[in-house]
């Protein structure tokens, strides 16, 4: 990657703090060594004591958005990635915003190239590695 998409870009890494996420801390330090780095964490998340965050990193901790009715875990799950994006994004600094969940590892990552007269509305990457998709209910 090149240090301008580098410098340019913020990385906001949201999710659950869970086995995988030193392993996507570990790899985004290394792939993203000029990136501002924002790495949200919802306050209810258990686990945070056990991981070892760089110090460049900002932490940014938020609480979960309220479920206006219930629609099971898949509806709570999205909720709190989409709030965890959100804060994140609405911190950044940089020109360019990636998103990226804690439980991918990045081993190797390349950007097209950022024509800004292409992507001046869309200023968004996202990063998900081989995840299933997320639905939402109701449909």
């Amino acid at each position: 990657m090149s240090d301008n998409v580098s410098k340019n870009t913020t990385i906001v890494l949201h999710g659950q703090i869970r086995g995988e996420t030193q392993n996507s801390i570990n790899s985004i330090e290394s792939n993203f060594p000029y990136s501002e780095i924002i790495f949200c964490v919802s306050k209810s998340d258990k686990g945070f004591d056990s991981i070892s965050i760089p110090d460049r990193f900002q932490i940014l901790f938020y609480d979960d958005l309220p479920s206006f009715d219930d629609y099971g875990f898949v509806c709570r799950n999205f909720l709190r990635q989409f709030g965890a994006v959100y804060f994140g994004a609405m911190k950044a600094k940089n020109k360019y915003v990636l998103k990226v969940r804690s439980d991918i590892v990045i081993e190797n990552i390349q950007f097209p190239f950022i024509d800004d007269n292409i992507y001046q509305k869309v200023k968004y990457f996202h990063f998900s590695g081989k995840v299933r998709p997320v639905y939402t209910f109701p449909h």
